[in-house]
């Protein structure tokens, strides 16, 4: 009878050690591919005189749940204010000091076309992937996750499934 009760607590005990040797190699492959999927991306907004709405597009850009890894700095938001004459360089600029994922430039007067700004923008995102965003239009934040999707390779998400970090 000890010799039955010793095997079979031995087996147990086997058993065990490899549920658990199983579950973390699982923890750790998974974690793994987790930092694949969310490489460093670009948003380069470009603003001209959108003081009504510029602080709220940045501050729901930053919260964005895909972006925001917590402890994993995987995104920059470069915004070019594109000589405007109200104060959206100012709330940029304020904005930019409370984060270091934001880099601001303000060219002096508007350059007479969105590409030129976008040019400046462009050439000091730090990523491969660059998603541009202007604010002329209606600016419906779940489309940056899905051009991330896109633009990753990633199967797109289904319409309203983007989350806010909290």
């Amino acid at each position: 009878m000890g010799l039955w009760f010793g095997a079979i607590v031995t087996f147990m005990a086997a058993y065990g050690l490899a549920t658990l040797a199983a579950g973390w190699w699982h923890w750790a492959r998974r974690r793994g591919q987790d930092r694949k999927i969310r490489p460093f991306v670009s948003l380069l907004l470009l603003v001209r005189d959108q003081e009504d709405v510029v602080e709220g597009v940045v501050r729901e850009l930053l919260g964005i749940a895909y972006l925001s890894r917590p402890g994993l700095t995987n995104y920059e938001l470069v915004a070019v204010d594109d000589g405007s004459s109200d104060g959206s360089g100012e709330i940029l600029e304020r904005l930019a000091r409370g984060c270091q994922r934001i880099k601001v430039v303000r060219l002096d007067r508007p350059r007479g076309s969105a590409e030129s700004a976008a040019q400046v923008g462009l050439f000091l995102c730090r990523s491969r992937v660059v998603i541009l965003l202007d604010l002329r239009g209606p600016f419906p934040p779940e489309e940056v996750v899905h051009a991330a999707h896109y633009l990753l390779g990633e199967p797109r998400e289904p319409k309203g499934s983007y989350q806010l970090a909290t």
